[in-house]
């Protein structure tokens, strides 16, 4: 990845964290709170990867583990929200 791109995608994903965790603080809902932490793990692995990007904790890429976390709550965001939605 490119320092400006990993630039673009910092300035992106912190955007969308101040909105979410606005969100979160506003409405009180699990889903937006799941999304707060998504963003957020999203803006610490972009800012590794243009600050540290050498960085290695146990021989594993703490990148890869953001991106996960990042996955894993936008996945039980997007459930719960459906959940909300489609309620009967």
């Amino acid at each position: 990845m490119t320092q400006h791109l990993a630039l673009f995608l910092l300035i992106v994903f912190s955007t969308h964290l101040l909105i979410f965790l606005r969100l979160t603080f506003r409405h009180r809902r699990i889903h937006f709170l799941l999304a707060t932490v998504a963003f957020s793990a999203l803006v610490l692995s972009s800012a590794l990867r243009l600050w540290r990007p050498e960085l290695d904790l146990a021989g594993h890429d703490p990148h890869s583990w953001l991106r996960f976390t990042a996955w894993s709550a936008t996945v039980a965001s997007a459930l719960l929200f459906i959940r909300q939605k489609v309620k009967p």
